[in-house]
């Protein structure tokens, strides 16, 4: 079981004055440069901490790797890892990842802190076409949805929850996957958003699809703040607890914010009958602008 017991969140040019240098033995980090942002948390991360590993999740090998080591995920238990301050950078590494360092740090039941940077800005995409809702270019379309071991089951008998972002093409991604249609799917909106008015931005790239989904089925939306993984995790549980009692298992699928990412990780550590999806998109490059609100979320294991 693993909880959220504070929240320390600041902005960048201040979050220095509140982490000292070397505090955390190890970070657990992309080896990946997207943009500036990349490299303000790279170098916030090496100023704080004595040693950064690289992490990797091969969705073709099913593996992980850990800096020079590369792990079958059924043989995660036997990586050792000793006591002391861990930090995991959410802001460079994807659900995959994070999934699985969660799992390794509820198996080793070590404490651990995870950083996420907001940016300032994303960059937007430039179309002639006026029907073009695609506002902002931040990915292409990698593998398509897959199940991440060992989260893992049918969907027939689930319902998902699905945490909606700015591009709406991964939303047609799980609609246009047969296995996925189920009949509700729960769409969760960060509001508040990172900054006033984004959560429109999120409702308009993504209508076309919602559209389409509602063609298909039932579909609900749910509200928990774009920055705050302890009210999506709130607002997952909810579902969770009426899945329940119709005996259906939940497919959680996280392609909005990365803390509704982080909340979705955790809630499924932490409860049975839950599969997780990730579409595997190609991040590209400088798809943010400037480092904004920093936040370090601290995660006790019970």
């Amino acid at each position: 079981m693993i909880s959220i017991y504070d929240w320390l969140n600041k902005t960048a040019h201040k979050i220095t004055s509140f982490v000292s240098d070397k505090y955390y033995d190890v970070t657990f980090t992309s080896a990946e440069s997207l943009d500036e942002r990349s490299g303000w948390v790279s170098e916030f991360c090496s100023r704080v901490s004595h040693k950064l590993v690289s992490v990797e999740y091969n969705p073709d090998l099913v593996k992980l790797k850990l800096g020079d080591s590369i792990y079958n995920l059924a043989d995660i238990a036997s990586i050792p890892v000793l006591k002391g301050k861990y930090l995991l950078d959410a802001t460079s590494l994807a659900l995959p990842e994070i999934l699985q360092l969660f799992r390794i740090f509820d198996m080793k039941k070590v404490d651990f802190d995870v950083l996420y940077v907001q940016p300032t800005g994303y960059r937007e995409h430039v179309s002639t076409d006026v029907s073009d809702s695609k506002v902002f270019d931040l990915s292409d379309d990698g593998h398509g949805l897959q199940l991440i071991p060992p989260f893992v089951g049918t969907t027939a008998d689930s319902q998902i929850f699905v945490c909606l972002g700015f591009e709406g093409h991964r939303l047609g991604t799980l609609i246009h996957c047969e296995e996925y249609i189920t009949d509700k799917t729960f769409c969760l909106i960060g509001v508040p958003a990172f900054k006033s008015g984004w959560e429109n931005i999120t409702l308009s790239n993504n209508s076309e699809q919602l559209s389409k989904l509602l063609g298909y089925n039932k579909f609900g939306i749910r509200y928990a703040g774009a920055n705050d993984p302890i009210s999506t995790y709130e607002s997952i549980n909810k579902v969770y607890c009426s899945l329940s009692y119709e005996r259906k298992i939940l497919c959680l699928v996280p392609i909005g914010t990365k803390p509704a990412t982080i909340a979705a990780a955790q809630f499924a550590i932490n409860n049975k009958n839950v599969i997780v999806a990730f579409d595997f998109v190609r991040k590209k490059k400088n798809r943010t602008e400037g480092s904004d609100i920093v936040h370090i979320w601290k995660f006790k294991v019970d």
